[in-house]
């Protein structure tokens, strides 16, 4: 598996991969923020984010990324979406993928990594891979969506 920069035309393979590895919500979530990503990089504004996608045998199998609001602390950064085929899974691509996120992050000059995700049957596994990956459990907000899932927040110093 090797990485590299999402360039625009991976945008409708990565949606199909979130959608796929998550859910068609997720996936609808994903077409807008990285659509909008590729407007503002194209007019020279930096929103910053920053994606990888991973291949392999030429295709697109991993999405991962960081992306820092401008209002927040200069040395904390956001996971972007973070999502690998489903057939892919339990085999060591995942931890693979966090540790090039990770190293991306530290590279960019960040030391705490914060992830947000949900507590839903959907995002269960997530919630178990981002334990085993040293992050903490560091913050939520009941009921926030429309199904009533919190949202939780992890976070981990890089």
């Amino acid at each position: 598996m090797q990485s590299r920069s999402i360039r625009e035309n991976d945008i409708l393979s990565v949606v199909q991969l979130i959608s796929e590895a998550m859910n068609e919500d997720e996936g609808r979530w994903a077409a807008t923020t990285i659509k909008r990503h590729f407007v503002l990089r194209n007019l020279g504004i930096d929103d910053g984010r920053k994606y990888l996608v991973f291949e392999s045998a030429g295709h697109v199998v991993g999405i991962s990324g960081i992306h820092h609001y401008e209002w927040g602390p200069p040395e904390h950064v956001w996971l972007g979406w973070f999502a690998l085929d489903p057939a892919m899974r339990g085999q060591g691509y995942g931890a693979e993928m966090m540790t090039v996120t990770e190293d991306l992050a530290r590279q960019q000059g960040y030391r705490k990594l914060f992830i947000e995700t949900y507590q839903s049957e959907t995002f269960q596994g997530a919630i178990k891979f981002y334990e085993k990956h040293s992050f903490s459990l560091v913050g939520s907000i009941r009921g926030y969506l429309p199904d009533g899932s919190d949202m939780l927040v992890f976070s981990k110093k890089i």
